[in-house]
């Protein structure tokens, strides 16, 4: 099964709502009306993370597939971590993807 396709937003209530201009049944991710300010902001940040999550998904796709095996390293020590950046991206694709 794949994720909802479309651009995801956030709607006045603070609900994500698909590129279909449905809203998305999410658990545990609430935002609250009234409260503690900072534990607002938090809920609120992780809901535009959410809400990014698809175009930050293909995002990284094209990134991996246009630069995948093509590392450019100055000199022959990997100084800045470059295979393991991909490697870990590549994890972050296949968890994204329930893999």
């Amino acid at each position: 099964m794949s994720y909802t396709k479309g651009k995801w937003k956030i709607n006045k209530y603070g609900e994500v709502i698909a590129g279909n201009n449905k809203r998305l049944v999410l658990t545990g991710v609430s935002l609250f009306c009234s409260g503690d300010e900072e534990k607002r902001k938090e809920v609120l940040a992780n809901t535009r993370l959410i809400a990014a999550a698809p175009e930050l998904l293909t995002i990284c796709k094209k990134f991996l597939q246009d630069f995948d095996d093509k590392v450019y390293i100055c000199g022959e020590d990997d100084e800045i971590g470059q295979k393991e950046h991909l490697k870990e991206l590549k994890q972050a694709i296949a968890t994204a993807e329930g893999k």
